[in-house]
């Protein structure tokens, strides 16, 4: 069966048994408006997060604890969708993106949503094994050792 992008069925057929379509949005993303993006393409999700507090509350407050790593690797795009950008500016458009996810990876996905920050990039770039700590790009950050001397009698 032949099936084209946007057709009835085209989804069922490209995206298998055990994976869902996740729609995913170009919001603060700039990634999707300057890499292209096309059907077929394989993506990944990075997630900056901390081990200590969340993000999205504290905001990045303690630098310390905050890593950046992939969650998610080689999601396969489904389907580019585009939206029209607001009245009188009929050029600007924002990207959106059909993917195909398990469950399981919406899941973490949407954990590290509520946690931090998500970063959608091409899997080409990246590797499952990619990780940076914020002590990595700030070479001074360091922790706090106290020291206490022994009373003295």
């Amino acid at each position: 069966m032949v099936s084209n992008p946007g057709d009835a069925g085209y989804l069922a057929l490209s995206i298998g048994d055990k994976f869902v379509p996740y729609f995913y949005s170009s919001n603060d993303n700039q990634i999707i408006e300057t890499v292209p993006i096309a059907v077929g393409d394989r993506v990944s999700f990075v997630s900056t997060t901390s081990s200590t507090h969340n993000i999205k509350e504290a905001g990045y407050a303690e630098m310390a604890d905050i890593t950046s790593r992939v969650i998610v690797d080689g999601a396969k795009v489904i389907q580019v969708l585009s939206t029209p950008g607001e009245a009188g500016e009929s050029e600007s458009r924002s990207a959106s993106l059909l993917i195909a996810l398990t469950v399981e990876q919406i899941l973490h996905l949407e954990m590290a949503g509520k946690l931090g920050d998500i970063t959608l990039v091409p899997s080409h770039l990246t590797g499952k094994t990619l990780s940076v700590k914020s002590s990595d790009i700030i070479k001074r950050l360091s922790g706090v050792r106290e020291m206490r001397a022994g009373e003295a009698q």
